[in-house]
């Protein structure tokens, strides 16, 4: 399966990122509290392994996390779908995703979301 870049959305600050390279997504952490998402981190499959990319975000304190894997090779991505801070657009609500066998989350603050936005892959 092709991997497809989606463009940025949400705050102020932050980079751009891209696993250039890896196009099989077996997993993801989610760091998160009730009121925010801070961070993702993906698990690829890459020559019969499994191996984690890099932090993607901040760390805070008292952050959970949820390791969502996958049904490596049969289930994958569909949809990623989530809603930002409305106070300038500072960061991520929640997230949550989609695969082709089912869904996973929302994380983050998902009871004080009113509409995330999907973003189809």
């Amino acid at each position: 399966m092709t991997m497809i870049k989606v463009k940025a959305a949400g705050g102020c600050g932050g980079t751009i990122w891209d696993e250039k390279g890896r196009d099989q997504v077996a997993g993801v952490y989610v760091y998160y509290t009730d009121s925010k998402v801070f961070a993702l981190q993906f698990i690829f499959h890459e020559k019969g392994k499994f191996v984690k990319s890099v932090r993607h975000g901040v760390s805070q304190m008292n952050e959970s996390y949820t390791a969502v894997v996958f049904d490596h090779p049969s289930e994958y991505l569909t949809t990623v779908t989530g809603s930002v801070i409305p106070f300038f657009r500072t960061g991520l609500h929640s997230i949550a995703f989609i695969t082709n066998k089912g869904s996973y989350g929302p994380f983050g603050a998902s009871k004080r979301c009113k509409k995330p936005r999907p973003v189809p892959l």
